[in-house]
């Protein structure tokens, strides 16, 4: 007889020898102390069962058989629950039910609609071909038919169900009436299925109405609390730009007539920075179309008062030259007829006698200087007039003189008792040719 020690079910290489139950052995291996583990009184126990295989993963059978069971606790978990998806699933599971025996009942009742019309096709074809060929009318199902409307005739005679002697006698009327308890009853289910169906949805509308009826007005108190907390941020921001503000605006009146030199260092910076404002509020309030209509309508009336100015001087130039001019040829008259008086003394008629060619030549030296001055002016003036206009005119010059000689002896009457405005201008022309040589 062997001794089971315990550990005969271990497979494999044994890398060290195991004690013994028995005191003695254990007495062997003992580690030298009392009531220690492995001492002579307390022999070595296994925690391993017999029954346990050591060294090896569960089953395959262990395995499939715990996955089975967990699923069926997720299961009975899944369908235990007592919550809005579990209503739904359930309802979802009730509405696949019904509506795969709705259409089971369907496919049943039109296989019978089809059945019951190849039926009667083939019996008005079997009728017909009886009625052609004059045979009897047999097996042709003539005879239920006829049996059908002796029914039909009779209902009301006929004994219903359950009345005992007669109750054989009404086998039609009983299939009647279990078809149509039939119908009853899968209208009535289905009224019910609907019905049910309607309440469910009726409450989850509801149920999502209510919740987005929360929620809106949730949002509308945090909106409305938001806006407040920015009001006031906004106010409080508000007071502390205006506190520096005033502040800023008191330092820089302060600092605002002082020197760069005189300011510190943070009065210049805010000073800078004051420009910078100034500045940039400009441009960002600047109409640009605005700002060059003004500039370009201020370059104009800038031009037309240099242009302006120009022509009066200019014009005050042509006045100063002819009232220059008029002087010269009056002296020059009178020097001419000053020098003839004294010349002819006896002679009353010598002006009358006087014309161009004798004035001509008998002009002094001094009537002829002024006279050149005049003409050296004149040559000067249509000597600019050439550079800033393009060239001259000879009959505009020509125009001009005569139109010059006119006003001369306009203003100086006593020349026409010897000139006239042909002489005059010959001796302006006579006299700008001597200046020019």
């Amino acid at each position: 007889m062997t001794v089971d020690h315990g550990y005969d079910n271990v497979k494999g290489v044994m890398l060290c020898e195991r004690p013994l139950d028995s005191v003695h052995a254990g007495a062997k291996y003992s580690s030298g102390s009392k009531g220690g583990v492995g001492s002579p009184s307390e022999p070595f126990k296994s925690a391993v069962a017999e029954t346990n295989e050591l060294g090896l993963p569960p089953t395959g059978e262990s395995r499939s058989k715990i996955s089975s069971l967990v699923a069926r606790n997720r299961r009975i978990r899944r369908y235990t629950q007592n919550n809005a998806l579990t209503k739904h699933r359930r309802w979802l599971s009730r509405l696949g039910v019904t509506a795969k025996v709705a259409k089971a009942a369907d496919e049943l009742n039109q296989i019978e609609a089809e059945e019951r019309k190849r039926k009667f096709k083939n019996f008005t074809t079997a009728l017909r071909k009886k009625i052609l060929e004059g045979s009897p009318l047999d097996n042709v199902g003539w005879a239920s038919l006829t049996r059908g409307q002796e029914l039909a005739a009779t209902r009301e005679s006929t004994p219903k169900l359950g009345d005992g002697e007669g109750a054989s006698e009404a086998p039609t009327e009983k299939e009647a009436d279990h078809k149509k308890l039939t119908k009853t009853l899968k209208k009535k289910e289905r009224d019910e299925v609907d019905l049910e169906m309607s309440m469910f949805l009726d409450e989850a509308v509801q149920d999502a109405l209510e919740r987005e009826k929360e929620y809106r007005e949730q949002e509308a108190a945090e909106a409305a609390a938001e806006a407040e907390a920015e009001a006031a941020e906004k106010d409080e921001e508000k007071k502390a730009s205006d506190a520096l503000r005033r502040e800023n605006s008191k330092a820089a009146e302060s600092s605002k007539n002082r020197p760069a030199w005189a300011l510190s260092k943070e009065q210049a910076q805010a000073r800078e920075e004051d420009e910078e404002d100034e500045l940039m509020s400009f441009i960002s309030g600047l109409d640009y179309d605005s700002y060059m209509d003004e500039y370009s309508k201020a370059e104009e009336d800038a031009i037309e008062g240099i242009v302006k100015k120009v022509d009066e001087e200019s014009l005050e130039d042509e006045k100063n030259w002819k009232k220059s001019f008029v002087t010269a040829v009056n002296e020059a008259i009178n020097d001419e007829l000053l020098e003839k008086n004294m010349e002819d003394k006896d002679d009353d008629d010598v002006v009358s006698q006087m014309d161009g060619r004798s004035v001509g030549t008998g002009v002094t030296r001094t009537s002829r200087s002024r006279m050149s001055r005049l003409a050296k002016k004149e040559d000067d003036e249509d000597k600019w007039d050439s550079s800033t206009v393009v060239g001259s005119n000879d009959k505009e010059n020509v125009g001009k003189k005569m139109n010059l000689a006119a006003e001369l002896l306009e203003e100086q009457p006593h020349l026409k008792q010897m000139h006239t405005a042909q002489s005059i201008k010959t001796i302006l022309e006579s006299v700008k040719e001597e200046t020019s040589s």
